[in-house]
């Protein structure tokens, strides 16, 4: 069971005004009604009313927007607004408690012009929100007692069941319509109506309640309607044919606007859930938060996992994860393991031949799927989307090869199902891309971007940012290159939009730290950190301040003793692992801890893992690790840690 505390902040303007009324007493009880629901997904949130309430007045924590130039404006010309100086102060609030989730119940307002004043006014709104990558619940002034469940599940990754919503039969007939004239065939185009079909499979169409209303059916009694469309195959001579629609969404899922009894998740919801908590955006809510922590490694038993020269190693579950490895002869091989819960066993769950590689990076992208980056023998980039089903992987899609050639690959998640693959390559230069895949397994190459003076080792998507101005806002999410430059370590931000054909670049961040090779990862919120080694064999630990506007900030620096090779992974907003090739061979694990009222890193304990080379690490468990590295028999050797 998956515990998450949450910090309740009921809000009102300066001064008081316009507080919205939530009590600690009808806190508790929607929140229970949240947990009937996500016990299926082995989810409980737990709320004090003493010690997780508290009042606060601040009109931009209580507001949606904030007006640039007052209410003037006429019926035509909607007063100039923006969120952006609102959901800067939402994030402060937000961390101030980095191991909450935070919900706000506010009065947020909506702009409405009154005909009876001819003006514009700030007017109540009923809306609550929970952004799909957001950084917090946003209720607002509602009744009902599933709202607060509802808007978590947007938090943990589940969209609304229903795409458009015709309220008369006339617009669900044109719907239809539509999607058949775009080349969709009549028998699916209930289709159209599914509003997460690319990131779930089992729930149904769903043209929403208003539409059983205006058909005078219950929406939440036994019956669902049918419908009858006519298409138009030719006007001279009139041809038509008709299809009769069932209707039948399911009624009782949460992220539906319906709410008929019993309230619940599809079974791919429940594993979206349990994705953005294990392995996902929303993982910081379960892991070790400060003194949780004592900073003891436990090294337990390992595991020869099969031959490899080179392996990566990517967690899809708790305590399940892949190692994709390339051996000797260039075969490219993935393997699917789960650790028990003692972290002394591993067990194979899957294995396929991939093809021949001599690089590769994957990215988990949840409900079994792996996307993985592959530098051919002729150095060609080639991309797959693999899904683990049961005991076995199953090919899906893929894209490539790709025509100019690499040296190696590196890939990150980024956001919805888009990843970024950037490419290493000859001369001192990288090409990154970013691709967008759908559950059932296709992929679209959205972008491509091209940048010299600097040769990549790593990438590292950041925390989704709200970026723009009074015309238009938008989430994107920040992710960076680093590697090396001209004078030492380079940081390149990007950002990219979930509508953006092309990421948005920023300037390189040139450091004159040494770089012989380097490794990069995320902590949340705004803090990533580098491991680099220079050319005389010398690791130095590097924390940085980058809150996604492209700006890179130094924070501190610790020597990280001798190394040759090195691999480093976020486990909370304040722990993080580096696992490093020592001179002679040996693999060492060290446990390092972020301060950040004190902004200072230090490195708390290091343990002997193994002996051999290219060493990767990934988190499984709140205190659970896994490092591989490949010995001298190029045999892949895993490694299971403990944390205290």
């Amino acid at each position: 069971m998956h515990r998450i505390r949450l910090q309740v902040v009921r809000t009102a303007d300066e001064g008081g005004l316009n507080a919205h009324p939530i009590q600690p007493s009808e806190v508790t009880q929607v929140v229970a009604v949240a947990n009937t629901v996500f016990a299926a997904a082995g989810v409980a949130f737990e709320f004090d009313e003493t010690l997780d309430f508290k009042y606060v007045e601040s009109t931009l924590l209580n507001r949606n927007f904030t007006l640039l130039k007052g209410l003037a404006g006429d019926e035509d010309h909607k007063p100039l607004s923006t969120v952006v100086p609102n959901y800067k102060a939402i994030i402060a609030e937000r961390d101030a408690y980095p191991d909450r989730l935070v919900v706000f119940f506010s009065y947020r307002g909506e702009l409405v012009f009154d005909e009876n004043a001819n003006q514009w006014i700030i007017d109540k709104t009923d809306l609550s929100s929970a952004g799909f990558f957001g950084p917090c619940v946003r209720m607002a002034l509602s009744d009902q007692p599933y709202t607060l469940a509802h808007e978590l599940g947007h938090f943990f990754q589940c969209h609304h069941t229903h795409g458009p919503k015709p309220e008369t039969v006339a617009e669900f007939s044109e719907r239809i319509q539509g999607f058949v004239r775009e080349g969709g065939a009549k028998e699916q185009a209930l289709e159209v109506f599914d509003g997460d079909r690319d990131w779930v499979t089992d729930t149904p169409p769903d043209p929403s309640k208003k539409l059983y209303k205006h058909l005078h059916v219950d929406p939440d009694g036994p019956k669902d309607p049918e419908l009858t469309v006519v298409f138009v195959i030719s006007e001279i001579p009139p041809i038509v044919e008709s299809h009769t629609y069932q209707l039948k969404p399911d009624r009782q899922n949460l992220m539906s606007y319906f709410r008929r009894q019993p309230v619940g998740f599809s079974p791919q919801q429940i594993a979206r859930i349990k994705d953005s908590i294990e392995t996902g955006i929303r993982s910081r809510l379960v892991r070790p938060f400060g003194d949780a922590l004592s900073g003891k490694i436990h090294p337990q038993d390992g595991k020869e996992a099969g031959a490899g020269v080179r392996a990566e190693v990517t967690p899809i579950a708790e305590r399940r994860f892949v190692v994709s490895s390339v051996d000797g002869t260039d075969k490219l091989r993935l393997t699917a393991w789960e650790l028990s819960e003692d972290a002394a066993q591993f067990t194979k769950l899957a294995s396929t031949a991939a093809g021949n590689a001599t690089h590769v990076a994957t990215v988990n992208l949840g409900l079994g799927l792996v996307a993985v980056a592959a530098r051919s023998p002729a150095g060609k980039l080639k991309v797959s989307l693999w899904k683990l089903n049961g005991g076995s992987f199953e090919e899906r899609g893929s894209y490539g090869p790709d025509d100019e050639p690499l040296e190696a690959v590196f890939a990150t998640r980024l956001s919805w199902g888009d990843f970024a693959v950037t490419c290493r390559l000859k001369g001192n230069s990288q090409k990154t891309f970013v691709f967008r895949t759908t559950v059932t397994g296709t992929i679209e190459r959205r972008s491509q971007t091209t940048v010299d003076s600097s040769t990549p080792f790593a990438v590292a998507a950041l925390e989704p940012v709200l970026v723009g101005n009074a015309q238009e806002e938008e989430t994107s999410t920040p992710f960076v290159v680093a590697g090396r430059g001209e004078g030492g370590l380079s940081l390149w931000p990007f950002r990219v939009s979930r509508d953006a054909k092309q990421p948005e670049t920023f300037a390189l961040k040139e450091t004159t730290d040494a770089a012989h090779t380097v490794d990069l990862c995320h902590l949340p919120f705004n803090l990533c950190v580098t491991a680099a080694v220079d050319a005389q064999g010398q690791l130095k630990v590097v924390a940085w301040d980058h809150s996604g506007d492209g700006v890179i900030k130094r924070l501190d620096s610790k020597p990280g003793g001798e190394a040759e090779h090195v691999a480093c992974t976020a486990l909370s907003p304040e722990w993080f692992i580096i696992a490093a090739r020592k001179p002679g061979g040996l693999v060492k694990a060290t446990l390092w801890r972020w301060f950040p009222k004190e902004t200072r890193l230090e490195a708390v304990e290091s343990k002997e893992v193994g002996k051999g080379k290219h060493p990767r690490v990934a988190i499984l468990a709140p205190k659970l690790a896994v490092v591989a590295h490949c010995d001298a028999e190029e045999r892949v050797r895993l490694r299971s840690l403990v944390l205290e």
